[in-house]
Formats: structure tokens, sequence, C-alpha cells
């Protein structure tokens, strides 16, 4: 998942921003919490009938000295992050939101 996340954000930021390999080098860095959500009756239910639990990522941009939130959203997909290509869909669609809210 960190390597398509990157791969996307270097995508679509297309050169407003650089990726470092070191938070002290970094100015703000970006946080990504990702969580299957599910269970109970319903959730089986949609199992039985191929519906896969729901998978949320929320990512946060942080200053780096204060940890002041800068940006905040939050994607999901319904395949789990090892199957497919859901790691990538979700990487792209935190890149695609941040650069969309940047240009405003």
């Amino acid at each position: 998942f960190d390597d398509a996340l990157r791969r996307e954000v270097l995508d679509e930021l297309d050169g407003r921003a650089d990726l470092v390999t070191s938070l002290n080098k970094a100015d703000a860095y970006l946080e990504v919490n990702v969580e299957e959500e599910g269970g109970g009756k319903a959730a089986a239910a949609g199992r039985i009938f191929g519906i896969k639990n729901r998978v949320r990522a929320k990512a946060r941009v942080l200053t780096r000295v204060d940890n002041k939130v800068l940006w905040v959203t939050e994607v999901g997909d319904r395949q789990p992050l090892g199957f497919g290509d859901a790691a990538k869909r979700i990487a792209g669609r935190i890149a695609k939101q941040l650069r969309s809210d940047w240009k405003r």
C-alpha cells in the first residue's frame, strides 16, 4: 500500500510536492489509517452474495513540528487491501482528493 500511495501522490501532485524518506526532511507528513468495517448479520449476508466488507482509509496531512492538521479525507473500497488492486484504488482516491483540495 505504501508504494502504491507514493506513486499515486507523486503522479497526482505533478511536481507540486516532493516525497522524502525521512520525517526530519519533511515540512508535513501524510498519515493514513486503514480499517475494515463489517460485522453483524448484514455483513454475513453480504458475503453470501459476494459483497465484501468495506475498507475505509482515513488520511491526514499534518505539520511535522507541531502536528497541526492541514488536510483530512476519508475514502473506501469494497475489497480488502490484499485482494486485486484495492490498494491502488484507495491510494489513487486519496491522491486525487489531495490534488483536488490543493487546487482550491
